[in-house]
């Protein structure tokens, strides 16, 4: 299964190649503006998505901790729906993903093992 990254880096290498040929055949005259990194953008894009699921996770995490006392089962859920959503979000790497998902699994042994299913 080709991640969501994948495809769009295999769009940007494509992209890259026509656009070499392109520029073999047809030089641009001097001044003209630079053409846009499409690699750079991906790679800036996936940073940025990457730091948002960070900010999702710690945001579950202190809710979580606030729910504890008064309601884990929900303190429980919250933490799931975190972990769902970044086993299921195509714009991380295949190594962020499991780096985020090993600390909510971490998170929900630690709070949750033997107590609540």
């Amino acid at each position: 299964m080709q991640t969501m990254t994948g495809r769009i880096l295999a769009v940007v290498v494509l992209a890259a190649v026509l656009a070499g040929t392109s520029q073999a055949q047809d030089p641009k005259p001097a001044g003209a503006p630079a053409e846009r990194d499409l690699l750079a953008e991906v790679k800036q894009r996936q940073k940025v998505c990457e730091q948002q699921a960070a900010v999702r996770v710690a945001t579950a995490e202190k809710q979580a901790a606030r729910w504890m006392a008064s309601n884990p089962r929900k303190a429980r859920q919250l933490l799931h729906a975190a972990l769902d959503d970044i086993k299921n979000d195509p714009d991380l790497s295949d190594l962020y993903r499991s780096t985020l998902q090993e600390r909510l699994e971490r998170d929900l042994k630690r709070w949750f093992d033997g107590r609540i299913k």
